[in-house]
């Protein structure tokens, strides 16, 4: 009993250790990495096809992040305020669900760079706009670069 409660606060410990912050080096600002990301990238599309990703595989190099984002929303998509919006919940939710991926390969020399663009959304519908519409498609999208980056490697 002692144990079980032992284990539980160890696992509590854990899990709040964890930086869950969305820190300067996570985030993809360089043009010559993003023209060679849209340029040589993989698609990974979310289970219903309302979040994109472009993913590029690279050696890590140095004690910067392993993994670097950056969110990309056409003017298609809305005025300024629903723009950020998006790029707040998907930064968000790429937050919350980011040790999906880091977890797998903070061993390895592997680095990673993602863009997320969101697809189909109805503007009239603001309900869409909301943190648990695009958590779990970011969360898709993740597992489905991991499994990638795991059969590439065998």
């Amino acid at each position: 009993m002692q144990e079980d409660a032992r284990k539980a606060e160890e696992n509590f410990q854990s899990v709040t250790n964890r930086k869950f912050s969305l820190s300067k080096e996570e985030k993809l600002k360089s043009r010559k990495l993003l023209e060679q990301l849209y340029k040589s990238g993989q698609r990974v599309s979310s289970g219903n096809k309302k979040v994109r990703a472009l993913f590029l595989k690279g050696v890590k190099q140095g004690d910067g992040a392993q993994v670097k984002i950056a969110v990309a929303v056409s003017k298609k998509t809305g005025n300024a305020v629903v723009r950020n919006r998006i790029k707040r919940l998907l930064r968000e939710s790429y937050r919350l669900n980011k040790f999906v991926l880091i977890d797998e390969i903070k061993d390895s020399d592997i680095s990673l760079s993602i863009v997320f663009t969101p697809l189909a959304l109805s503007l009239n519908d603001k309900t869409e706009l909301r943190l648990n519409v695009f958590e779990p498609e970011v969360c898709d999208i993740l597992k489905k670069i991991l499994s990638k980056i795991l059969r590439d490697q065998l």
